[in-house]
């Protein structure tokens, strides 16, 4: 609400029957912004996916912003400029940029996030390398784009590990280009505390189910990509999982990771470069573990 723009917008805010006081807080909000504010207040939970698509059909302009409700913008100019990008540039369906890092009481963690690189154009050469053009408050797309897509599209593809953020680029690579700014004009926050619900705390968190639930994802997000028409290919991904499992129950003895690397052997959709070059890599990574130990002894 703080946006400074020389176009109207409006604010659909769809709580999806939170526990907390978030309702009460939107209805004091709502007489004070004039009618820009547009609350869809859920009395029966549809979960973060179908609460996204359904906000998405009821969009009137011509461009869309994200803003989950533990994030922040920190640039009052954000949408202006987002805007006036894809004003300039009708090649591209989607501008991201980057953000900031803090925790779960705003204390900044990082000034500028590196993990998305420093790309000006997310391409399909970045998705097949599993990145991320940027966090979800940072982006903006054409409605156009992104209305086409409903529920039932995506429940086709049988998704369960995969979030939106990881969705959204594949179906906006198959439509255009997208644009990487390199201003910092939003905050994530990452809340991983035992009472949470975030999706870093069910899937993204090092043990052995957040590693099973990155692998099944890559097969989703191909499934996705031959949907759409595109080549989504995440070989060298499966291959960090299966590194990963195997340094977790030979290194740290957690034979948890066991049912998942005879998962992976038998459903990855790329086994034999999985494993061809992820035991290279491993039996590097053991080679160095004795050669530090030697050096130490």
């Amino acid at each position: 609400l703080m946006q400074q723009t020389n176009f109207v917008y409006e604010v659909i805010i769809g709580d999806d029957s939170s526990t907390d006081q978030s309702q009460a807080i939107i209805r004091e909000m709502i007489p004070k912004f004039e009618g820009r504010m547009v609350p869809i207040l859920r009395k029966k939970n549809l979960g973060a996916m179908a609460n996204l698509l359904d906000l998405l059909q009821r969009v009137c302009g011509e461009y869309v912003a994200f803003l989950e409700g533990d994030d922040y913008w920190i640039d009052p100019l954000k949408l202006q400029k987002q805007v006036e990008y894809l004003e300039r540039h009708p090649e591209f369906v989607a501008c991201y940029h980057k953000n900031q890092l803090v925790n779960g009481n705003g204390k900044l963690l990082q000034e500028k996030v590196d993990a998305y690189g420093d790309l000006e154009e997310f391409t399909l050469h970045e998705q097949n390398l599993f990145m991320l053009p940027g966090q979800t408050a940072t982006t903006m797309v054409r409605s156009n784009v992104i209305k086409k897509y409903n529920f039932s599209d995506l429940k086709k593809y049988k998704l369960k590990y995969t979030p939106g953020d990881r969705i959204l680029p594949i179906l906006l690579l198959s439509e255009g280009r997208i644009y990487c700014s390199q201003e910092v004009m939003s905050a994530y926050r990452t809340v991983v505390e035992s009472d949470t619900d975030s999706w870093t705390k069910k899937y993204g968190l090092k043990n052995a189910f957040g590693n099973m639930a990155v692998f099944r994802m890559h097969k989703e997000m191909e499934r996705i990509g031959k949907g759409v028409g595109l080549e989504i290919c995440l070989k060298d991904a499966d291959v960090d999982s299966y590194v990963e499992a195997c340094q977790e129950l030979v290194f740290k003895k957690r034979v948890s990771y066991l049912p998942n690397l005879l998962y992976m052997f038998l459903f990855s959709t790329h086994r034999l470069y999985m494993i061809t070059k992820g035991n290279k890599i491993f039996i590097l990574d053991i080679k160095a573990k004795v050669s530090r130990k030697l050096k130490n002894a």
